[in-house]
């Protein structure tokens, strides 16, 4: 680990925050940030420990007497520590990062590449669900919860295959 600089005379930084030499700090790739690969599937166990590891590496009180800039970049740290850890835990925060390293955003609006079958099946969607609340049909709105949750699986499983060879 190399230590912020010390002045001399009191021991407090004058730099930036300690950085680790054995695992550079990258906000930019959270998958690089986790010693990770670049992948659908990553090791659930190895994901948690390298998030633990990183926690304390650059929680802010490990220099909590230090001056403010240093503690603003701790937790700032701490911060992207936590949102690249919750991104990777989850497997469609991940297929959406995944499509952002790869170029593509996912969270666009612009629905015109879209293939039309499915923007109809969408729109049937919704209106079933607004005639079921409509009518306060809660049977009806389990019913399509339920077909909603294994259309869920059965894209993330379609979408697993995709991402792991890149082939999009």
């Amino acid at each position: 680990m190399v230590a912020a600089k010390v002045s001399a005379s009191d021991k407090t930084p004058v730099s930036s925050f300690p950085v680790s030499v054995s695992h550079p700090f990258n906000p930019d790739n959270y998958f690089e940030l986790f010693g990770l690969p670049v992948s659908c599937e990553i090791e659930t166990d190895r994901l948690e420990a390298q998030y633990r590891t990183l926690q304390a590496e650059h929680h802010p009180d490990r220099v909590s007497s230090a001056e403010d800039q240093v503690r603003l970049e701790a937790m700032q740290r701490t911060s992207i520590v936590n949102d690249a850890y919750e991104t990777l835990k989850s497997p469609l925060k991940k297929a959406g990062y995944l499509l952002k390293l790869a170029g593509m955003d996912p969270e666009e609006h612009n629905q015109a590449h879209l293939q039309g079958e499915f923007l109809i099946r969408q729109m049937e969607a919704r209106e079933s669900l607004e005639r079921l609340i409509a009518h306060e049909d809660m049977d009806g709105l389990e019913v399509l919860s339920l077909k909603r949750c294994g259309n869920k699986r059965q894209g993330l499983s379609t979408l697993h295959p995709v991402m792991t060879t890149g082939s999009w």
